[in-house]
Order: C-alpha cells, then structure tokens, then sequence
C-alpha cells in the first residue's frame, strides 16, 4: 500500500504549470499610466494683469502700519525695503508740489512723495517722528515721507472689510480695505495704485475721500 506522502508527490508531479495571464492590451491614444506618488504638475503662475483679491478674502498677511494726520494706513510689509529718517532733499524743477525731490539712499537716487501733499493735506515740518518709507513696487524705488511709522500688525483677511459705497473713482482703486479695532482703525492701501495716483495727479478724489470718511484716531 502506497504511503500517502508518495502519493501526493505523485499527483503535484502530475500538475502541469500554469500559463501566466497575458497583460491587457492597451487602447489606442491612451497616456501611460503614472507610477504610484507621483506628484500631481505645479499650477501655472498668475499673469502681469491678474487683480488683487476682493477685500476679506485673502490669508493673514503682516503690514507696516504708519500715520499721516490723524489717519493710520496699512500697507504690506514685503513691499517695505526700509525706514529711515528723511535727510536733505534735492528740489527737481517742473514737478508736482507733492513730489519733493530727490534724496540719497545708500548711496541711491530715490524719488522722495509728501503723502501729505498727495492726498490734499497741509504740509508740515518735519520733526524726530517723520520717516520716509523705501519701498519698491513693480520694478519702481520710491519714498514717501509720512508723519510716522508705527509698528507692524498681523492682519488677518477677514478683518479688511471692504471700502463704503461712497468712495469710488481713484479713491476705491488705492484703497484695499478697512480695518476697525478697538484700538485703532486702519485704511489699507494698495502702493501700486498710489504710485500710479502720483503719476496721473488725481488728488481730488483723494481729498474726497479724506473728508468723506473723516478721521481714523483709535
């Protein structure tokens, strides 16, 4: 009598091997498949011409917070080279009244705006709290001298609130948005729409916003 291990070996040696599955076909014009983690094309970058995002849409950003008059403005802080106190100015001839000159900065020609006189208000003296702002915005090097730079804020993108329907025309294309707090109310500013005011003259409809809104104290 067969012993049952000699049996088994008898009935696997009588197995033939199985044929391995054919791989299906591939269609006709179908992309290759992808290995496995492999990370999805980066997202074409925004053009030239692409707009801002609508007040209170867009992420926490950090904004340098300065003062002319009795009004706080905000603007980003990456735009902000550097703050520095104003030094003599040299008078360019045939230029508007808020353009003041030219100063040197590190060793650099820059264009010095009064964003008093820019926005149709009385100049004053400079004292210890007036600073001049170095910013650079689209290829451009400009200072503007305001009566203070405060600190710098944390602004979070639901706290800008869009500007009231009374403000329109040049007024509505600087300003980005409101920021009202307990302690102080900020009128954010968009630089590049500020150069581009200076560069057309439009103070008019500056000074109608300034005395449309009134005051910002906090």
């Amino acid at each position: 009598m067969a012993k049952i291990g000699e049996i088994r070996k008898k009935k696997t040696a009588a197995r033939k091997p199985r044929a391995p599955k054919p791989a299906p076909a591939k269609k006709e014009g179908a992309a290759p498949a992808e290995p496995p983690g492999t990370p999805p094309p980066p997202a074409e970058p925004a053009g030239p011409g692409t707009s801002s995002p609508p007040a209170g849409t867009e992420e926490a950003f950090e904004a340098l917070v300065f003062r002319v008059a009795e009004n706080r403005y905000a603007i980003r802080l990456e735009e902000v080279e550097r703050v520095e106190m104003p030094e003599h100015v040299t008078r360019v001839p045939r230029t508007p009244d808020y353009v003041l000159g030219v100063v040197t900065v590190r060793g650099e020609p820059v264009p010095a705006v009064d964003f008093r006189r820019l926005f149709g208000l009385d100049p004053r003296p400079w004292d210890l709290s007036t600073r001049l702002l170095v910013v650079r915005i689209a290829g451009r090097r400009v200072g503007f001298v305001v009566d203070e730079a405060r600190s710098v804020r944390r602004i979070r993108g639901d706290e800008v609130l869009p500007p009231p329907e009374m403000i329109h025309g040049l007024a509505g294309d600087y300003l980005v948005g409101i920021v009202r707090r307990p302690e102080e109310t900020l009128l954010v500013v968009n630089l590049a729409q500020v150069l581009a005011l200076a560069d057309r003259g439009g103070r008019e409809a500056v000074m109608q916003m300034t005395s449309a809104k009134g005051g910002t104290d906090g």
